[in-house]
């Protein structure tokens, strides 16, 4: 199988990757954080590592989705979705390897920047966009992704769930204006996209992943349908990720 080196392990979008293609990928996870400061001795390890274990592809799923607006989270922010990646297409580019990376469209859906984590991924597009890579590269510029396993409860979904599955009494998260709209994509869908973009001839790929747009207050009536067993066949029928979704959270939260 092809050995795949996986960066950002704990990302519920690698666990769901790696659960999907375990069986076609031979998966290794490198745990080693990455530091600015020190990027020349993480670049050194983590060369050997690739070298002595032949891996054939990296996906970079390691990521910081913090949207503060405070200064001294900036480093930190650009340390993982700036400087991390520059870091990764330098070892790819001297071992000649695949490098799976993600951008997002947060940037591209306003003309102003809206925090600094956008800020970090419009630095990072910026670069890809200017800069001659020597590695097979694949991009995917993505909305927000859901699906099992996501415990960020700054995220919408995972907020959604924890209020309405969670049997305890501890304290709801609020979640505000219902009304809005945003655009989403089923993890196991961007998987596909990332699998099937492995094995590409083409050196360089960005996508511009197809996402579904919902409002807050519609996915809300979707989960309280699962919650309470109501109509099931429509959400199956209709939305049916976000029902796997649901059904996979009211598990979780029923052992628990």
């Amino acid at each position: 199988m092809n050995k795949t080196l996986v960066y950002g392990h704990k990302s519920f979008i690698s666990k769901n990757f790696q659960n999907d293609y375990s069986n076609q990928l031979d998966f290794y996870l490198y745990k080693n954080r990455y530091n600015k400061k020190n990027s020349n001795i993480f670049e050194k390890k983590i060369y050997s590592f690739i070298k002595n274990n032949n891996i054939n592809y990296i996906i970079n799923f390691a990521g910081n989705n913090n949207n503060s607006h405070k200064i001294l989270d900036f480093e930190k922010i650009l340390e993982s979705n700036f400087y991390l990646p520059l870091s990764l297409i330098k070892v790819c580019e001297k071992l000649d390897l695949t490098l799976v990376l993600f951008l997002s469209k947060d940037m591209s859906n306003s003309n102003q920047i809206k925090n600094f984590y956008t800020l970090s991924k419009q630095m990072l597009k910026t670069y890809l966009a200017n800069t001659t890579v020597n590695c097979k590269l694949r991009v995917f510029d993505i909305d927000s992704v859901y699906g099992p396993y996501d415990f960020n409860y700054r995220r919408l979904i995972p907020s959604i769930c924890l209020n309405l599955f969670r049997t305890s009494s501890k304290k709801k998260i609020k979640i505000l204006n219902i009304q809005q709209k945003k655009s989403f994509i089923y993890v196991k869908r961007l998987n596909i996209l990332i699998f099937k973009s492995l094995f590409y001839k083409k050196k360089f790929l960005i996508k511009d992943v197809k996402t579904a747009r919902y409002s807050i207050k519609e996915i809300i009536n979707l989960a309280n349908k699962v919650k309470n067993q109501n109509n099931l066949e429509y959400v199956k029928k209709n939305h049916p990720h976000f029902l796997e979704t649901f059904i996979w959270y009211k598990n979780y939260y029923g052992k628990i």
